[in-house]
């Protein structure tokens, strides 16, 4: 009787051991995905004006913000106003991509995917390259590219 009961003990303790490791696993899960920083494109132009807020938001200044952001898990999205394909006339190349876990996702810009025009008519001849990814876990959903020639 005492072996049943010891066996049924460290079962019992068995699972609570299991179901603490999941929780402390879902715990840290939760807390990973709450430090994501989302930045919003709100405009097709290509300026950077220092800041990406409410009031203006360029894809060069989200890059650049995703940058900075201490290493915490960045998503740039889209939401630019008014008729699609939204058109970004790029005056140079983008800022590279620096910092790992960065997303940039084209798809949330309502419409259709494509609707998310990167146009290189304007770059200088110099240029390779639109966008340059220089850290891991980097993603890259939805954007056309117009007009490169290499």
């Amino acid at each position: 009787m005492w072996v049943f009961t010891s066996r049924i003990i460290e079962d019992k303790m068995r699972i609570f051991a299991t179901l603490l490791f999941v929780l402390l696993g879902l715990s840290l899960h939760v807390n990973t995905i709450s430090a994501q920083v989302t930045y919003v494109v709100n405009t097709n132009d290509d300026t950077n004006d220092g800041n990406c807020n409410a009031a203006h938001c360029s894809l060069r200044e989200a890059i650049l913000a995703a940058n900075s952001d201490g290493g915490q898990a960045s998503r740039i999205e889209f939401q630019i106003p008014g008729t699609n394909p939204q058109v970004i006339d790029l005056t140079a190349t983008l800022p590279n991509l620096t910092d790992g876990n960065t997303t940039i996702d084209a798809t949330t810009q309502s419409g259709l995917i494509g609707d998310i025009v990167l146009d290189c008519s304007n770059l200088p001849a110099v240029n390779d390259h639109v966008i340059e990814v220089l850290a891991d876990r980097t993603r890259i959903f939805g954007l056309e590219i117009r007009n490169f020639d290499v």
